[in-house]
């Protein structure tokens, strides 16, 4: 892995997307199980209504940021202007990369990611 205090030290891309992986695995796992306390908690109806509601702010606040890039950039607001305003990672998403398997069994169950 990259030393963060050499500023010139470079990287394999393999390793970059490795740790772009790793990053959205662990954010995955972060989502799962706040999703298993909400539900647990308020019960599956609100506590899926609370979860939709998150997810929701969630896309309008960064709907919200990547638009307002690519507005500053001066292009116009297409899909393919998307990645100009975009702030996600450039490297380690893979068209043909492995699909994420989640095994979830409930409530205190492992999941595998």
């Amino acid at each position: 892995m990259a030393d963060d205090n050499n500023k010139d030290e470079k990287v394999l891309l393999e390793e970059a997307e490795d740790q772009v992986i790793a990053v959205a695995k662990r954010l995955a796992l972060l989502f799962h199980f706040t999703a298993d306390v909400l539900v647990e908690k308020y019960g599956a109806e609100e506590g899926k209504e609370v979860l939709h509601e998150i997810i929701n702010r969630y896309g309008r606040e960064s709907g919200a940021v990547t638009k307002a890039k690519v507005e500053a950039l001066g292009l116009p607001l297409t899909v393919e202007n998307f990645n100009a305003g975009s702030d996600l990672p450039k490297w380690g998403w893979k068209e043909t990369g492995s699909r994420v398997k989640m095994v979830l069994k409930g409530a205190g169950s492992r999941t595998a990611l």
